[in-house]
């Protein structure tokens, strides 16, 4: 496991008012297993999930939230393999993550975040990293 950087962006739709469904996408930082198999410098990757925010310094506005999603990640192979008679040059990994983070407000609608989340890439294994992103609320 290794801290590694992301760019991301979340889209958070507020259920309730302390309750959100989030809609994820950005790019991970390849990791040293990922160089081996790619030469992408960012492994693009998406999710869906739900998550709570609570503020609990009013008078900051600071949001603390938390949240999980599965969504996919997706790399494009500096080779190819071939798979039931057919030539790959890319593979799809299922991911499941957990995140928790800040979000610091810019106006009503749109915060800068920074957040922790830990992935579990399926037979990639698990990858932690901060993320700093942009949050638009709907």
């Amino acid at each position: 496991m290794q801290a590694k950087p992301i760019i991301d962006c979340n889209i958070k739709i507020y259920c309730l008012t302390n309750m959100f469904v989030v809609l994820q996408g950005g790019g991970t930082a390849s990791d040293k297993i990922s160089n081996k198999i790619t030469s992408a410098i960012m492994i693009p990757e998406s999710s869906l999930g739900i998550g709570v925010s609570i503020q609990p310094f009013e008078s900051y506005k600071l949001n603390l939230f938390g949240y999980g999603s599965i969504g996919f990640s997706f790399l494009k192979l500096n080779g190819g393999y071939v798979k039931d008679g057919k030539y790959q040059d890319s593979v799809f990994y299922p991911m499941f993550r957990a995140c928790v983070g800040i979000d610091f407000p810019i106006t009503k609608s749109m915060c800068v975040s920074l957040q922790d989340c830990f992935d579990y890439l399926v037979d990639l294994g698990f990858n932690d990293h901060i993320s700093a992103g942009l949050t638009l609320k709907f």
